[in-house]
């Protein structure tokens, strides 16, 4: 029902309009659902978080950064209302509404310092298991199960919080965490909450769904006060290795999820 939809509502944009519109749409459609669908499953934080896509302008322009446009509900969102903000100003050039501006430096500073591996989608959330696991200490995933295995030598950690960054603060904070994200996956930030990053909306949404997985199960494991048992490291390196033969899950789970807020009754494509 959800491909259907989506396919029905790209094909009637391509054959009034050019490619590019056509791909815009595409992209605006995933990033919405991608929104809605963390909002089922309790990952949203009032209308704060955020979600960016690098994707092509409608216009057949420089690529612009598809967010949601601040002060708008997560489970309200819709393709059409999602912004397009340029990548050099900030400034809205696709939609109606504002990015919220630390949004802005962070995602555009780890879109830049990412282009070149294809990565394209940032989801910046403060799920509760992993950003309780984050406000641990030690907040290191534990390889306590095959699917936390899934991020051996994915995963950087920042424990340099150093507070809500005010609008002068933006850019650097920006910076820094490109350069601590390094080419990892996760981000896990002290005292905060956690970024994902993938060449797609479904990878992306893939990648931050299994982490709060497994930082849930970890949790519940530390919560029964009892010895837990790790997997050897050489067990764990070779479920890592094995981990890549499953990336074809990713968009087959979210096209599934897609079809689950459908019959809540979302319209996140319109």
């Amino acid at each position: 029902m959800c491909r259907y939809l989506c396919i029905i509502s790209c094909r009637e944009v391509k054959n009034e309009s050019s490619n590019h519109k056509f791909d815009n749409l595409q992209y605006r459609v995933d990033l919405a659902a991608a929104y809605q669908i963390l909002e089922h499953l309790g990952f949203e934080e009032g209308i704060d978080n955020h979600l960016t896509l690098r994707a092509p302008s409608s216009n057949g322009g420089n690529d612009v950064m598809l967010v949601i446009p601040y002060g708008l509900h997560w489970s309200q969102v819709t393709a059409s209302q999602l912004i397009g903000v340029d990548f050099e100003s900030g400034e809205t050039i696709e939609g109606k509404g504002t990015v919220d501006p630390t949004a802005f430096c962070i995602h555009r500073a780890i879109h830049r310092a990412r282009s070149g591996d294809g990565a394209k989608c940032v989801m910046h959330t403060h799920q509760p298991y992993a950003t309780a696991l984050a406000c641990l200490k030690d907040p290191r995933l534990l390889m306590l199960h095959q699917n936390s295995a899934r991020f051996h030598g994915r995963i950087a950690y920042d424990q340099d919080f150093d507070g809500i960054p005010d609008m002068d603060e933006n850019v650097a904070e920006g910076d820094r965490m490109a350069r601590v994200f390094r080419d990892n996956e996760i981000l896990l930030h002290g005292n905060h909450g956690v970024t994902a990053i993938g060449p797609t909306v479904a990878y992306a949404f893939n990648a931050l769904y299994f982490l709060e997985r497994v930082c849930q199960l970890q949790v519940l494991a530390m919560s029964t006060g009892r010895e837990l048992s790790e997997l050897p490291e050489d067990q764990v390196e070779k479920t890592a290795k094995t981990w890549p033969k499953y990336d074809y899950i990713a968009p087959l789970f979210f096209n599934s999820m897609k079809d689950v807020i459908i019959a809540k009754g979302s319209r996140f494509m319109t």
